[in-house]
């Protein structure tokens, strides 16, 4: 798993999982940990108003329009949210795991199998900037408020609690 649309998707229900008050680790502010050419950086490859994702463009009149997308309006954001919902049911486990679970390296695997099942279609359109927002090299401490993504080698690594 390292395209965009899965990196992206992993970080979406990452941070859909913490904002669910019902869950253990909800509140808690998780960042996807990556590798980008050998450097360890992390930062949020989505960018969350509330329960919305959002993106900047310019309209074009040449004004800044902010589009909020739901959990259904792209293509493989709502495969992963079918498939997390899918298995998180009554029928597939007795009981949720997510309410339970605290330990970030059992959320990584979960996460990541709910993606992997999830078979992501790579041929579809992604509406979301191939950014890491808000990122922060682990390896020298500087931060930066994007990394540009675009052919980037990534690989994701972790996931790690940081300050609010």
């Amino acid at each position: 798993m390292n395209s965009i649309q899965e990196l992206q998707a992993f970080d979406f229900l990452l941070k859909k999982i913490t904002q669910n008050k019902s869950f253990a680790i909800s509140s808690k502010n998780l960042k996807v940990v990556l590798s980008i050419n050998g450097t360890l950086w992390t930062g949020d490859l989505v960018q969350f108003n509330g329960r919305y994702l959002v993106q900047s463009h310019i309209d074009s009149d040449g004004d800044i329009d902010r589009h909020s997308y739901n959990s259904t309006a792209i293509k493989f954001i709502k495969e992963v949210m079918d498939k997390f919902n899918q298995e998180t049911q009554p029928d597939h486990f007795f009981i949720n795991p997510f309410k339970s679970l605290t330990e970030l390296p059992l959320l990584f695997e979960a996460i990541y199998e709910i993606i992997k099942l999830s078979e992501i279609d790579q041929s579809g359109t992604n509406p979301l900037r191939k950014m890491l927002y808000n990122a922060s090299c682990l390896n020298n401490n500087v931060e930066i408020p994007f990394y540009d993504l675009t052919n980037e080698a990534v690989k994701l690594i972790s996931i790690i609690e940081v300050d609010s």
